[in-house]
Parts: C-alpha cells; sequence; structure tokens
C-alpha cells in the first residue's frame, strides 16, 4: 500500500520522519425490524466510525483495528436492540393474555 501524497498529514515530510496518515473506517448494518417482531417494511439502522492518525507504515494494521471495533460496536448494539425488543413484546404479550 502506497501511502504517499494526499494521505500526509500536515504538508511534506522532512527527509528521515516518518509519515503521519490519517485513518477512517466505519461499519453500518440496517436492521428489518419485521424479522424480529416489529412492523413491517420498518427498520433500524446502525452506524459506527473510528478515525485516528497513525505512522504510515502502520495504516493498513491500524485500519483493520479500528474496523474490527466499529463492526464489534454495531454488532452489540444490533443484538441489544433485538433483546429489548423481544423483552417489550413477551411484556406486551403478557398484559394481553
Amino acid at each position: 500500500m502506497n501511502l504517499d501524497g494526499a494521505l500526509i498529514i500536515g504538508g511534506k515530510r522532512e527527509s528521515g520522519t516518518a509519515a503521519t496518515v490519517e485513518v477512517c473506517r466505519s461499519f453500518a448494518y440496517k436492521l428489518n425490524l419485521a424479522n424480529h417482531g416489529g412492523n413491517a417494511y420498518e427498520s433500524a439502522d446502525f452506524f459506527a466510525s473510528r478515525k485516528i492518525q497513525c505512522a504510515a507504515e502502520d495504516a493498513e494494521w491500524v485500519s483493520q483495528q479500528i474496523y474490527e471495533e466499529c463492526v464489534a460496536e454495531v454488532r452489540g448494539c444490533v443484538a441489544a436492540f433485538i433483546e429489548e425488543m423481544r423483552r417489550k413484546k413477551s411484556a406486551s404479550e403478557r398484559r394481553t393474555a
């Protein structure tokens, strides 16, 4: 991966110094609520993003790490959201029974 040029933060780097880059990664997930007891054609959107500055030579590794953080955060939120929907549906069904 060539990270010279536009990704260098703060202009040109001096000879012998490490280039700094800003890495941005994100992850989005759309949940169809009808599949989990919600209304038809209703969805919930989840999104996480990270941005970090690092040395250019570490950019690929950092990019993968922050992407994995975004995925884990979103999936955790989705799981909690589904659990809350199920809890509310169960409570509603108990009230109407």
